[in-house]
């Protein structure tokens, strides 16, 4: 717990610009050219107290939902809370584990040590952030993405990663079936949405491979609005698109491929051949589907977002 002397110690720390703006706040918070400078001297005397008060702005609320802003002017929809998730309780040595055993073994991942130390370290910086922190009450999944180029999204997204969906997906469910509803049409005909910053996380692919947190905190916003909503939120939450909800799928498919009444998945940062055209993920009872779908709100689809570590 901080002391009396910590504050001193952090005062004496600010610059002479700092040290101005706080005093200004204390002068405007009592009254400013009405009383400023009386209530600034009665807190001194300890005649008055200060009180202080939360004004940032939320992101997430309680129920680990994203808050569009007031006269947002996108689709958004109430989420309908017969489709959700149940939050596992993470063993992150067997979801590494997982993650080893589906990725093909010529790219490179991070080891166990990294992993963990990676997701401890974006989950701090989660619960450190007033806007986000309810976050931490959702799934927040971590996701290990493999260190590789990425020049055809939709050839690299058919060739390797809904294959690696499929076999994890089978391997939770040994009974079902996964279907890639848009077999043979996905080379050459997937973009990443600029405003997303997905393809972020496609340059750092290229450099190392990436740990992150997903987290669908988008249940019934349209594509347009995950999109739009992404420049409130801090610079290292990025959209979510096909191959990192993939890689999500690959670890947690128990937790984000259970059944029918399992949210579908948007994979907002990209569009497929068409501007007015998205793809997803769709949990059934016995099935689990990847197809198109248009930009409206869904009360039963949930874009999400990948948190990265901030620097």
């Amino acid at each position: 717990m901080a002391t009396q002397h910590d504050a001193i110690s952090a005062w004496n720390q600010l610059d002479d610009g700092q040290q101005k703006a706080v005093i200004k706040k204390l002068w405007l918070a009592g009254g400013g050219k009405k009383g400023g400078m009386e209530a600034f001297w009665a807190i001194l005397r300890g005649e008055l107290r200060v009180d202080l008060t939360d004004v940032s702005v939320k992101l997430i609320d309680a129920t680990v939902r994203a808050i569009p802003p007031a006269k947002f002017g996108y689709g958004v929809t109430d989420a309908n809370t017969s489709f959700s998730w149940t939050k596992p309780t993470l063993d992150l040595r067997a979801i590494y584990d997982a993650y080893r055993a589906i990725i093909p073994a010529e790219l490179s991942i991070v080891t166990f040590e990294e992993f963990v130390g990676e997701y401890q370290a974006i989950m701090g910086q989660i619960e450190a952030n007033r806007q986000v922190a309810n976050a931490k009450n959702g799934l927040c999944l971590p996701v290990i993405m493999p260190k590789h180029d990425i020049d055809d999204y939709g050839q690299v997204l058919e060739d390797l990663y809904l294959k690696m969906v499929e076999a994890a997906y089978k391997k939770a469910f040994s009974n079902r079936t996964f279907e890639n509803c848009r077999r043979g049409e996905l080379t050459g005909q997937v973009q990443v949405v600029p405003e997303t910053r997905h393809d972020r996380l496609l340059s750092l692919m290229c450099e190392r491979s990436v740990v992150g947190v997903y987290n669908p905190i988008f249940q019934g916003f349209g594509l347009e609005a995950d999109r739009a909503i992404m420049k409130l939120f801090p610079d290292n939450w990025l959209l979510a698109g096909p191959i990192d909800t993939a890689m999500a799928i690959v670890g947690h498919s128990a937790t984000l491929a259970s059944d029918f009444n399992t949210p579908a998945l948007d994979c907002a940062a990209v569009q497929w051949q068409d501007p007015e055209v998205s793809l997803c993920f769709i949990p059934d009872d016995s099935r689990l589907f990847f197809d198109d779908r248009s930009l409206r709100a869904s009360e039963c689809f949930s874009g999400g977002v990948l948190v990265l570590r901030q620097p």
